[in-house]
């Protein structure tokens, strides 16, 4: 079978013209979503980071808050009970 040759009009023409530069803008405007979307991602993924991070950094500043009490209260009152701390005199 042999291919028959198409010869198109001025208007099939244009038609398929504009046809391909719509095409065209679609693709840029694709490309353009994709890559907004792809940087609004990464700055979401930062943001969640970074929080995460700080609550992390403030459960440690907790943390350690609270073994340090511990050990105070720990101290105190060790040396309460060695007999070195001091007694109050009765009037």
């Amino acid at each position: 079978m042999e291919r028959v040759a198409v010869v198109l009009d001025s208007t099939e023409k244009k038609v398929i013209n504009q046809m391909k530069v719509l095409k065209t803008l679609y693709k840029d405007k694709e490309e353009r979503v994709a890559s907004e979307k792809k940087k609004r991602v990464e700055s979401f993924i930062k943001k969640v980071k970074d929080e995460e991070e700080r609550k992390f950094k403030k459960q440690k500043e907790a943390c350690k808050l609270v073994s340090r009490t511990l050990s105070q209260a720990e101290a105190k009152r060790e040396k309460f009970e060695s007999g070195k701390g001091r007694k109050r005199k009765r009037q």
